[in-house]
C-alpha cells in the first residue's frame, strides 16, 4: 500500500483511440499521492495522447476519468477553469512563445490560478516563489533572460518551474527530460522523484529511457499498442514486457545495485 493512500486520479475503462485506430483499451488505474509514474512505450503508442486525456485536454473515447482528492472526485469536466489548474498542471513537450517575456515572469505566471501570476514590487510571496523554482529547475541563473533567445533544453526547465510554481497536487509532464543533457536529465527525475515522496504529490511523466525510469519512478506504466502493464517498479520493469513493448532484445544487468535494461544490437 502507498505511504500516501490519497487518490488524486481515477481511471476505469479509459479507451483512446488516433482517427480509427486504438490507442489503449480498457485502462484502469489509480494514481495517488506519494507517486511518481513514468509512462513507457515506443513513439506513436498515444503517451502524449494519454496525458493530455488525464489533463482534461481531450475527452476519453470511452471509460471515466475523475480528478480530485479523498472522496470528492469528479470528472474535469465539472470543474472550472481555475479550479481544475489549482487540481493539475501539465508540462507539455513544447513550448511556443508569441511574444518576448523575461524568465522571471514567465515562471510567476504560474500562480494565474490562484489569482496572482503578475510581479509586482512589494510581492515577496511570489517572488519566493518563482526564485525557488527556478533554483529547482536548474535556471536561478537566467531570471531576466528573454524566453525567446533561450534554448531548448533552457526553456524546457523554465516551463517545470512554471509547474513548480503553479504547485498542483497532480503534476503532468510529457517528456521532461528531452533537450537535456545527461546531468540535467537526473537532476529533473530526481526532482520529480521528491516532489511524489516529499511533498505528497503525484506525479506521471512519459519517458524513453528505460533506465531513468528505473532509477528514479516508483511505478510504472507501459503501454505496447495491444495493451498494457501497471505497477510499482520492481513488479512492472521485466524483460518480457519491455522487450514486447518495445519489440526488441533487451539485456538486464546490475550496477552498484541498480537494475539497468541495455539493448542487444544486432550484428
Amino acid at each position: 500500500m502507498s505511504a500516501f493512500p490519497q487518490a488524486l486520479l481515477r481511471i476505469r475503462g479509459l479507451a483512446l483511440k488516433a482517427g480509427d485506430r486504438a490507442l489503449l483499451g480498457r485502462l484502469d488505474l489509480d494514481i495517488r499521492a506519494g507517486e511518481f509514474w513514468c509512462i513507457l512505450g515506443r513513439n506513436g503508442i498515444g503517451k502524449s495522447t494519454l496525458l493530455h486525456t488525464l489533463a482534461g485536454l481531450r475527452a476519453p473515447d470511452d471509460g471515466l476519468l475523475e480528478i480530485g482528492g479523498g472522496n470528492d472526485l469528479r470528472p474535469h469536466r465539472e470543474y472550472a477553469p481555475a479550479a481544475l489548474a489549482r487540481l493539475r498542471g501539465l508540462l507539455t513537450q513544447h513550448q511556443f512563445d508569441a511574444f518576448s517575456s523575461s524568465v522571471m515572469e514567465t515562471v510567476a505566471s504560474g500562480r494565474f490560478p490562484y489569482g496572482a501570476g503578475f510581479l509586482r514590487a512589494d510581492d515577496g510571496e511570489l517572488q519566493a516563489r518563482t526564485l525557488q523554482a527556478l533554483e529547482q529547475a536548474g535556471m536561478a541563473g537566467h531570471l531576466h533572460d528573454d524566453i525567446t533567445r533561450l534554448s531548448g533544453g533552457e526553456r524546457q526547465r523554465v516551463a517545470l518551474a512554471t509547474l513548480l510554481v503553479q504547485d498542483p497536487p497532480l503534476c503532468l509532464l510529457d517528456e521532461p527530460t528531452s533537450h537535456q543533457d545527461i546531468p540535467a536529465q537526473q537532476s529533473i527525475m530526481a526532482l520529480l522523484r521528491r516532489l511524489a515522496l516529499s511533498q505528497a504529490k503525484a506525479v506521471v511523466a512519459s519517458c524513453h529511457d528505460i533506465n531513468l525510469a528505473s532509477g528514479f519512478a516508483t511505478h510504472v506504466l507501459i503501454l505496447s499498442g495491444d495493451g498494457y502493464r501497471a505497477g510499482p517498479c520492481d513488479e512492472v520493469l521485466r524483460l518480457d514486457y519491455l522487450e514486447h513493448a518495445f519489440a526488441c532484445r533487451l539485456r538486464e544487468v546490475t550496477v552498484d545495485g541498480r537494475r539497468l535494461f541495455v539493448p542487444m544490437f544486432a550484428g
